[in-house]
């Protein structure tokens, strides 16, 4: 007799799905979850903004859309500190965001996952409350890997103007999960292609970015939470080469880059 296995969705919520957007800027990830939330309302809810500092574009769209909003200056609290002091200051931080979204959790509801367009990285507790329940927007292809080996090529802050650099004739957007190393997790979706227009005559990597996140960043996380929301991907019981958990959509295996658009 054959055995059925039993899938358990990767976000495991009643709808809608609630997220909290984490914000260092803005506004376009937000307004491209809140678009979404419009197009899907008994799927998506957007329930808390959660910021790293205060007069930020974000901040002003969530105001606006009746978002609640959680702020915690970093800057201030993290100036004159380097190296290990900084990281530690830094987790101090997002234990007190903690604190505040359970907070907020215990008077509304839970969050089911948090949606990261964000300058900081996440460790500690606050990583271990939302393990597999927070993703990241990251701007380059993170199907490329360093020559012979199973580490990616275009992770951290730089990966897109590091992928131009090399001559790349497109970029794009991974949506990941996030897990404890930087830009590593498993890939959930990623945005169409975007062309590098080299014959430019002043090729801007600003101006490249943003068209990227128009073309690619938000149609991605767009789609990411309507899967995430429809309960449409698990985890498989097998991995890839460089140790990310194979995912299946709809219990249907995906490929290492996940959903495609």
């Amino acid at each position: 007799m054959q055995t059925v296995m039993q899938l358990v969705p990767l976000i495991s919520a009643h709808p809608p799905m609630r997220v909290a957007i984490f914000s260092s800027m803005g506004p376009g990830n937000l307004k491209a979850a809140l678009d979404a939330a419009k197009a899907m309302p008994d799927l998506i809810e957007i329930a808390l903004l959660v910021t790293d500092r205060y007069g930020i574009p974000a901040i002003d769209l969530a105001n606006a859309s009746g978002i609640p909003i959680i702020s915690l200056p970093f800057g201030e609290r993290l100036a004159g500190l380097t190296g290990p002091a900084k990281e530690d200051a830094t987790r101090h931080l997002h234990d007190e965001i903690l604190t505040l979204i359970q907070g907020y959790e215990r008077r509304i509801r839970r969050i089911d996952l948090c949606v990261l367009a964000y300058r900081r990285i996440i460790r500690g507790n606050l990583y271990e409350y939302f393990r597999d329940r927070m993703i990241n927007q990251h701007p380059a292809d993170l199907t490329v890997f360093e020559n012979g080996s199973t580490r990616r090529k275009y992770i951290g802050i730089s990966g897109l103007k590091k992928s131009i650099i090399d001559g790349n004739n497109y970029t794009r957007t991974s949506t990941i999960l996030v897990n404890e190393e930087i830009d590593a997790g498993e890939i959930l979706v990623q945005g169409p292609k975007v062309k590098v227009d080299f014959k430019l005559p002043t090729f801007g990597y600003s101006d490249h970015e943003q068209k990227q996140k128009m073309e690619s960043d938000w149609p991605a996380l767009k789609n990411a939470l309507k899967l995430l929301a429809m309960g449409a991907f698990a985890f498989a019981d097998t991995r890839w080469e460089d140790g990310c958990r194979k995912l299946l959509l709809y219990d249907q295996p995906l490929p290492y880059s996940g959903v495609q658009l």
